[in-house]
């Protein structure tokens, strides 16, 4: 298959879908993937989490007002050797998510204390001062934990499901808001009884990892049929669903 994108994807480069930025971006995140996730099961993870977050809008657009390189020649980009700014860049970002982490906590759980989540156990206001106050403990400035929108499983913010494991179907565990309420995860797995995965202390944070859905009564309704769809008697079902919306209903309070 050729190396130019043009030949090999003629419809992509047509329709813009493919192009020299999304290629540069593709190649930075190989980069950062091999860098921070030396295991190949937890690179194939970030690796997917960066790529769907990128096709989806999530890179910052140029400002107006910058401009753009005139276009290479063939020639010229094959001669031009590997690029190791690149390489610097991306190390040079490369940041913990947890502001205290010290290099004894390597390859061990997250100190309790360290854990960012609602004061309260139950929700923040956005953009309030406790939520503000987020980035003094993590550099993403926001929950530790999010949820995982297919089983309602907690975990860390960015990853993927360690239950669903199907990283092609979901976006990972994403913060949930409700209006202006950051949701706590946590207690909202616990409502459902679907578990915790407790996060690492030396992970490392990029802006790709954090996404926020919006999460209300109707979701919660959803999310519990789904969690108990598989029980036979119609009564215990029913009951176990009103009782995980109520309990929605009071950690909104």
């Amino acid at each position: 298959m050729s190396a130019d994108p043009s030949v090999a994807f003629p419809s992509y480069v047509e329709d813009g879908a493919l192009n020299e930025p999304r290629l540069q971006s593709l190649a930075d995140f190989v980069i950062t993937t091999l860098s921070l996730e030396p295991d190949p099961e937890n690179a194939r993870s970030h690796f997917l989490l960066l790529l769907s977050s990128s096709w989806a809008g999530a890179f910052p657009k140029k400002p107006n007002n910058q401009e753009t390189k005139p276009s290479e020649s063939k020639e010229h980009k094959k001669r031009k050797p590997a690029d190791n700014n690149i390489v610097q860049n991306m190390n040079d970002k490369r940041m913990r998510m947890v502001v205290s982490y010290t290099g004894d906590q390597r390859g061990n759980d997250i100190r309790v204390e360290d854990v960012v989540r609602p004061k309260n156990k139950r929700w923040a206001e956005h953009g309030g001062e406790e939520a503000k106050s987020w980035r003094r403990q993590s550099r993403a400035g926001c929950p530790t934990y999010g949820s995982c929108q297919q089983c309602m499983r907690s975990g860390p913010v960015g990853m993927f499901c360690n239950a669903c494991n199907k990283p092609e179907s979901q976006p990972g565990y994403v913060v949930l808001v409700n209006g202006d309420k950051i949701l706590d995860s946590i207690t909202l797995a616990n409502i459902l009884n679907q578990g915790h995965e407790i996060a690492k202390a030396d992970r490392y944070f990029t802006p790709f990892m954090v996404n926020e859905e919006s999460f209300g009564n109707t979701n919660m309704l959803l999310a519990a049929s789904r969690v108990y769809g598989n029980i036979r008697e119609p009564e215990i079902k029913e009951r176990l669903i009103l009782e995980a919306r109520h309990s929605f209903y009071d950690m909104m309070e």
